[in-house]
């Protein structure tokens, strides 16, 4: 049987009895249909978990008790930051998705004058909180302990006025550079990934001048959540752990 593991955030030692979210509760009692007795895992996004026993269980409540703790890491040796201009309809939750399998350290979604998010700020803070738990259930998934950082959405102009430590490349078909000609990074790595439709040449001139190389992922041109993806892998295949 696999692993199933739940995001539960605190600190725990072994002999606690934890009564787990509601929301675990229910994915355990109704979905799954768990039944007393059973071991999971529990992680609490800061590199521990704790293997747990089920010793009551309901569609609305579970109650386990810690049985091991345990330090498991699971990160990239690549300290990965994806910047990804948003997509329109559902592309970014799946490119959240598939970023933290790839075992990203964090996510700044951007947007520019071609993104086609067009949305209210509202709307945009609903959006965030449904891309963090996306991350939650990615980590449950995919076995990482430690949950990537993800940033509030900024506006193209308003990350130009920040500083940006670390290395920064920039998927660029036109003037980018094969891989090969950059040298290995030993600090932290961003790689920005671009709106569908291109930048506008005033935002990649900017993008430039705050010292993103731009990083050219093949002789095609790929969709935005094509580039993202090839993006990281190629950077975990070389410089990380893939």
């Amino acid at each position: 049987m696999r692993e199933i593991r739940i995001y539960q955030p605190g600190k725990y030692i072994v002999g606690d009895t934890v009564l787990l979210t509601d929301a675990a509760s229910a994915h355990l009692g109704a979905a799954l249909r768990i039944q007393p007795g059973a071991f999971i895992t529990l992680f609490a996004g800061d590199g521990w978990q704790y293997i747990s026993r089920i010793i009551s269980i309901n569609k609305r409540k579970a109650t386990v008790v810690v049985t091991a703790e345990q330090q498991v890491n699971r990160e990239s040796n690549l300290n990965l930051k994806l910047i990804q201009t948003i997509p329109k309809g559902d592309k970014m939750e799946w490119i959240v998705q598939k970023a933290v399998e790839l075992g990203v350290a964090s996510i700044l979604p951007l947007i520019t004058q071609h993104s086609s998010y067009k949305i209210s700020a509202e709307r945009l803070l609903k959006k965030y909180h449904q891309w963090s738990g996306i991350i939650i259930s990615a980590c449950e998934q995919c076995g990482r302990n430690r949950l990537p950082i993800l940033h509030h959405p900024l506006k193209l102009q308003d990350f130009a006025n920040q500083s940006h430590p670390g290395i920064g490349y920039v998927a660029e078909p036109k003037i980018g550079q094969p891989w090969c000609n950059y040298t290995q990074p030993t600090e932290e790595v961003s790689i920005l990934i671009g709106p569908e439709g291109g930048f506008y040449s005033t935002e990649l001139t900017a993008i430039l001048d705050l010292g993103f190389k731009p990083l050219k992922l093949g002789p095609r041109i790929l969709r935005t959540e094509t580039a993202a993806i090839t993006a990281i892998n190629l950077l975990q295949t070389i410089w990380g752990d893939i």
